[in-house]
């Protein structure tokens, strides 16, 4: 993916020390965009990174993890 081309998403988390996902806010036009709203909405705990969506209509399989909990 060329970085003229990358669109940006923010995963938002539950605290800064923890990994449970609390929300994904899509799409930026910028990692700087993505910083800046996290920013201006007061979120303190995210990641931003490049965004992929498949090729292809048919949906992926994915493990989902913990599933038997």
């Amino acid at each position: 993916m060329h970085d003229e081309q990358a669109l940006y998403g923010l995963v938002r988390f539950a605290g800064v020390h923890q990994r449970q996902v609390t929300g994904i806010v899509l799409v930026f036009e910028s990692a700087a965009a993505a910083d800046q709203f996290a920013r201006t909405a007061g979120i303190d705990a995210y990641a931003v990174g490049p965004v992929e969506f498949l090729a292809t209509t048919t949906p992926a399989a994915a493990h989902q993890a913990g599933a038997n909990r």
